[in-house]
């Protein structure tokens, strides 16, 4: 089940993206933005998209974003635990979330791959 997320869910949203990290560090160049992307993350509840999977009565997927213009939407991140990939959860996350941008205008979306993150290339 794909549902939009509330103030409530952040504890989860933010195991949710740690586990992200922990799985796809940043390159050892940059400094960490963790902290500042929890905060995107706690700011888009109250305006933007923040998406959560849920399977059998709990969390296992997160994406957020929005709309970065007119008719541009950014997703910003997405991440599934690894024990529900192959099961299309990442799938059903981006469709909804391509959805609920499409009905807010946005006529393209974008978004960046980091080049370690094998998964997602």
């Amino acid at each position: 089940m794909i549902r939009l997320a509330t103030p409530d869910d952040l504890p989860v949203l933010e195991e949710l993206w740690r586990a992200f990290g922990d799985e796809v560090p940043d390159a050892p160049w940059r400094d960490s933005d963790q902290d500042e992307e929890l905060e995107e993350i706690e700011q888009l509840l109250g305006g933007g998209v923040v998406l959560l999977a849920e399977r059998d009565g709990r969390a296992v997927g997160i994406a957020f974003g929005g709309k970065t213009g007119t008719r541009v939407a950014e997703l910003r991140g997405l991440y599934v635990q690894p024990e529900a990939r192959r099961h299309g959860v990442a799938a059903a996350l981006t469709r909804e979330f391509v959805a609920r941008v499409r009905g807010d205008g946005a006529e393209v979306v974008e978004l960046e791959v980091v080049a370690s993150n094998d998964g997602a290339h």
